[in-house]
C-alpha cells in the first residue's frame, strides 16, 4: 500500500482521499429555501365586440351593404371593452384595397368612426315636462303630463311614434311615416311605456334607426288643449322642427378607455358619388395603443 509521509508520519493515500471527500460533503450549501408556483387564467385586456381570442373570432365583418352604390354611407355598431383595473388605449388602423387595377386606389372611400355624444335635453311647455336622454343603445323621450304623446323624427320626411289621439282605429301606440303609411304597428326598434291617459309615457328609439344628427318635435294634449313641443311656423309660414339632436360624434385614434369601461362606437363607410366600381376591401385592426 502506497503511503505518504506527513509531519514525519506515514499516512496511507486512500485515507487522505476519504478525508477529502468528508470535507467536500460537510461544505455543501442549500441552493433554495422553497418554491412558489402560480397558475393564472389570463384574459384579453381589451375586447372588440366582446370577443376574446380564446372564445370567439377576432375578425368582425361589417355588412351587408345591400348593395353599395356610389354616394351611399353605411354605418355598423361595435363596442370596445376594457377589462383591466387600469385605463387602457387602442389604435384603429385602417387599410383599403380593391380589385380594379388601372392605378385606381381607394380615394373614393372614406372610413370614419363615431362615438356616442350622450345627447340629453329638458324642456317644459303647456304644463308638459319633456326629458330626453341617451340610455346606451337608444334615445328615450319621457313626457310627464298630458293624455297623448308623439315623437316626430325629421319632419316632413321622417316618421312619428305616437298614441292614437283619435286618429287611429283603436287606442294604443302606432308608427306612421310622413306622407306614407299611418297607424302601423310599432317596429322592433321602438319601445314604449304608459298608455293614453297615463301621466307619464316614454318612447325609446334604437340609435341604429336614427341618423347621427336629426331634427325632432313632439305633441301632447293637456286638459283638452293641443300642446306642440319644439315646432312652429317659420318666416314663410312652414312648420319647422326647432330641436336638433346630435347623438354620434367623431371618434379619433388613439381611443382611451377607462377601467372596466365599455365604449359603443360605429364604423362608417362613405362612398363617393363618382367612385370607380369594383370590389373594395376595407380592414381596420384594433391594436394596443
Amino acid at each position: 500500500m502506497k503511503e505518504i509521509s506527513i509531519l514525519g508520519k506515514s499516512v496511507p493515500v486512500f485515507a487522505l482521499v476519504l478525508a477529502g471527500l468528508a470535507v467536500v460533503g460537510t461544505a455543501a450549501l442549500l441552493t433554495y429555501y422553497g418554491t412558489i408556483t402560480s397558475t393564472v387564467d389570463v384574459h384579453q385586456s381589451i375586447l372588440l365586440d366582446g370577443q376574446d381570442v380564446n372564445t370567439g373570432s377576432l375578425t368582425i365583418s361589417d355588412g351587408p351593404f345591400h348593395p353599395a352604390p356610389g354616394g351611399e354611407k353605411f354605418c355598423f355598431d361595435h363596442s370596445l371593452t376594457n377589462q383591466m383595473s387600469i385605463d387602457g388605449q387602442v389604435n384603429l388602423v385602417t387599410t383599403c384595397s380593391n380589385d380594379i387595377g388601372n392605378g385606381q386606389d381607394c380615394s373614393g372611400v372614406t372610413t370614419s368612426f363615431l362615438k356616442s355624444a350622450d345627447y340629453s335635453f329638458q324642456y317644459s311647455v303647456g304644463d308638459i315636462d319633456v326629458t330626453v336622454e341617451d340610455t346606451g343603445d337608444s334615445i328615450k323621450w319621457t313626457y310627464t303630463g298630458g293624455t297623448q304623446m308623439s315623437v316626430a323624427i325629421n319632419y316632413p320626411n321622417g316618421f312619428v311614434i305616437h298614441t292614437s289621439d283619435g286618429n287611429c282605429p283603436t287606442s294604443g301606440w302606432y308608427y306612421s311615416i310622413d306622407g306614407g303609411a299611418s297607424c302601423s304597428a310599432l317596429p322592433s326598434w321602438v319601445t314604449v311605456t304608459g298608455s293614453e291617459g297615463d301621466s307619464v309615457k316614454t318612447v325609446s328609439i334604437k340609435k341604429s334607426a336614427l341618423d347621427d344628427t336629426f331634427k325632432w318635435h313632439g305633441y301632447s294634449v293637456k286638459d283638452g288643449t293641443e300642446v306642440w313641443i319644439g315646432i312652429g311656423p317659420d318666416n314663410g309660414g312652414n312648420w319647422t322642427p326647432k330641436f336638433t339632436a346630435i347623438i354620434w360624434g367623431t371618434l379619433t385614434s388613439p381611443v382611451s378607455l377607462q377601467s372596466e369601461q365599455t365604449l359603443p362606437f360605429r364604423s362608417c363607410y362613405d362612398f363617393a358619388i363618382d367612385i370607380w366600381p369594383g370590389i373594395y376591401t376595407i380592414t381596420t385592426n384594433v391594436v394596443p395603443g
